[in-house]
């Protein structure tokens, strides 16, 4: 039994790198190119600011660098969130 891809590797897409040019060219030395993402160079390229992007009661801080959570603004939020989950353009 053989496993597809002949056992190909790609990269985690979030890098350490400060240097764009230095993030491409790693993200393009490997077997599978991938997109490299850079958060140290743009936060909203970090992860959790992206999963966090629209949820209700999060606030992505990019001065301080981190995704900020409240409560009470989750609950005004949550209606409007729940109406607009299936629409893709909500979070595009």
């Amino acid at each position: 039994m053989t496993i597809p891809g002949n056992f190909l590797a790609s990269g985690m897409g979030v890098l350490p790198h400060t240097d764009l040019e230095k993030g491409r060219a790693l993200a393009m030395s490997v077997d599978i190119p991938f997109w490299p993402q850079l958060p140290k160079v743009r936060y909203e390229e970090d992860m959790y600011a992206q999963v966090a992007h629209r949820f209700p009661g999060s606030h992505i801080n990019v001065k301080k660098r981190k995704v900020e959570f409240n409560q009470a603004t989750f609950y005004k939020d949550l209606e409007t969130y729940l109406f607009k989950v299936d629409d893709p353009h909500f979070f595009s």
